[in-house]
């Protein structure tokens, strides 16, 4: 491999790990918005889909890389190389998994507490009372069980 190539990989995998940072950034505004009395729900849902927009850029950077180093170890002489990489790439799946995991049980419990408390849930003064239910926020989980997906707002 030239040395503009693993220039390349390297630049690659430090845009991974600023995404991660990104990712739990996102996490904890989106937490820490739902732990206010006055909190609003529409900036706790937005750094919340912020989060899975990045994770879903980690995990997708993750697997190039690992489908990458699969390609290439493939002729090397070490025949591990594959099933190696395939046990970093579960392993970091499963942190994927379980921050993904934490993020909703923290969502959950602000939000149970914003209900329970019956705490501002807008800007506009209404309070969960006056909610409506919003149907056009679901998450749902992909096949692999790896991410979520939910819908962008177009704002």
């Amino acid at each position: 491999m030239s040395s503009s190539e693993t220039n390349r990989r390297i630049e690659k995998i430090e845009a991974i790990e600023k995404e991660i940072a990104l990712a739990l950034q996102s996490a904890g505004l989106a937490v820490e918005e739902l732990s206010k009395v006055d909190g609003v729900l529409p900036v706790a849902d937005s750094q919340a889909k912020n989060f899975l927009r990045h994770l879903q850029q980690v995990e997708t950077g993750l697997a190039e890389q690992i489908a990458y180093l699969g390609r290439v170890s493939s002729s090397s002489v070490c025949g591990n190389t594959p099933r190696l990489a395939e046990l970093k790439f579960e392993h970091k799946s499963a942190s994927v998994r379980d921050v993904q995991h934490r993020l909703e049980l923290s969502l959950a419990a602000a939000g149970a507490s914003v209900a329970k408390h019956g705490c501002v849930a807008s800007t506009t003064g209404a309070t969960n009372d006056d909610a409506q239910p919003d149907d056009s926020v679901t998450a749902t989980a992909a096949p692999d069980g790896v991410a979520a997906d939910l819908p962008m707002d177009s704002t």
